[in-house]
């Protein structure tokens, strides 16, 4: 076996063709859009980002078949708490279940890490926004992931834990099912209630998907987010252009039943993000989004057959979050749900939350849902000199 790094678009395709050759066979595998990491191999174009670096290696045997890839980040704006040390990152792991592999793999990330001043490594994750293709899946081998959702062979967590990584942090998922017919808690609706009759509050989904609309939208959730992740005191806050490299590419594929905001006064207060399942329109089109891909998306969403939404993203500006408008945007969702008989999704998996964010996850727990995806999020160490501590839990 030899590591490449991947600097030809001949390599970049061995690179892509790694993850279809190793997880082909798993029952519930569905390939990503080839585009989905197109930005591995393109110089960040953010300001914010300009500084940041990305490296990329693919592992092929004797017959310069792909047995294995890995990609290496040094982020500026990566920062996690309580971290007094520099932190790289890596992901889109992939290798046979074979030690030798993933460690020529691992030491190679590693050493390319040092070489940037980089004390320790966190993963996997993605470069730049971390809205998805992050950690290790853990649980949930047997369900079908949903878009932007890293899904790997079991083996993997045994891989990682004998090279030396540890697990940081668990990324949970919660799904529901038959929306039709699940009942909220009475505390949702009491609080509903109490901001329903309250006309300085309202929660309404967007009315349009104008760029015009979309565009307030956006700015005003960027100011929610920003506003609700410092409290936490990490630089993870999202920025306009993230949101708009989110939405922009599949506005075509939004519906605007499923983006929600609270409003006080008329100037949002939060945010309640969900898509389409994007994998129900992607799993037949191997990794390709071409003019035929295209066509066939047009046909699908006109037959309004997808019947699963994606949660991607939830907030509430702080000054407002011990009112409970997070009941409140809940409960008219789901009341929206069970009056319009034509809305068609009647299931939701609602994007991850971090472990260490306790506040959210007894939100999560407070629904009719089941945790049926983790993903593990490890770090390595290099210096000894710093103790390898959890996550510090934010309540």
């Amino acid at each position: 076996m030899h590591l490449k790094r991947v600097n030809t678009p001949a390599l970049k395709n061995k690179f892509l063709e790694a993850n279809v050759r190793i997880q082909k066979d798993l029952s519930n595998y569905i390939q990503p859009l080839d585009a989905s990491i197109d930005h591995l191999f393109v110089p960040p174009s953010k300001p914010q980002q300009k500084h940041d670096i990305c490296a990329c290696w693919v592992l092929l045997d004797d017959h310069d078949e792909p047995i294995g890839r890995i990609a290496g980040f040094v982020m500026q704006k990566y920062t996690p708490l309580q971290t007094p040390f520099k932190v790289g990152g890596f992901g889109f792991f992939e290798s046979i279940n074979d030690c030798q592999a993933s460690t020529l793999l691992f030491d190679t990330l590693i050493l390319w890490l040092k070489e940037q001043k980089v004390e320790a490594v966190d993963g996997p994750m993605n470069f730049g926004s971390h809205d998805s293709w992050m950690g290790l899946l853990i649980k949930g081998y047997d369900t079908p992931p949903v878009y932007g959702m890293n899904f790997n062979p079991p083996y993997y967590v045994n891989l990682f834990e004998q090279y030396g990584f540890k697990e940081y942090y668990r990324l949970l998922w919660y799904y529901q099912h038959d929306l039709k017919n699940h009942v909220l808690p009475p505390k949702h609706l009491l609080r509903y209630q109490k901001f329903e009759e309250n006309k300085d509050y309202e929660i309404a989904h967007l009315k349009n998907l104008s760029k015009k609309n979309l565009d307030e939208h956006i700015t005003a959730l960027v100011e929610i987010h920003k506003n609700s992740f410092s409290i936490y005191g990490e630089a993870r806050a999202i920025t306009k252009k993230d949101i708009e490299d989110i939405i922009y590419p599949i506005v075509s594929l939004l519906d605007k039943k499923l983006v929600w905001f609270a409003y006080h006064k008329n100037v949002p207060i939060g945010f309640f993000i969900n898509i389409p399942d994007l994998n129900q329109y992607f799993k037949d089109f191997n990794g390709k989004l071409g003019i035929w891909q295209r066509l066939q998306l047009i046909w699908k969403k006109y037959q309004n057959k997808n019947t699963k939404a994606v949660g991607i993203l939830f907030g509430v500006d702080p000054k407002y979050q011990r009112l409970g408008i997070h009941n409140f945007m809940i409960h008219k969702f789901s009341v929206m749900i069970l009056q319009d008989k034509k809305f068609p999704y009647n299931q939701i998996e609602m994007g991850y939350i971090n472990d260490w964010n306790i506040r959210i996850k007894n939100i999560y727990r407070s629904l009719p849902c089941t945790n049926v995806h983790e993903h593990g999020f490890y770090r390595y160490i290099f210096d000894d000199r710093y103790p390898f501590e959890k996550h510090l839990i934010v309540q």
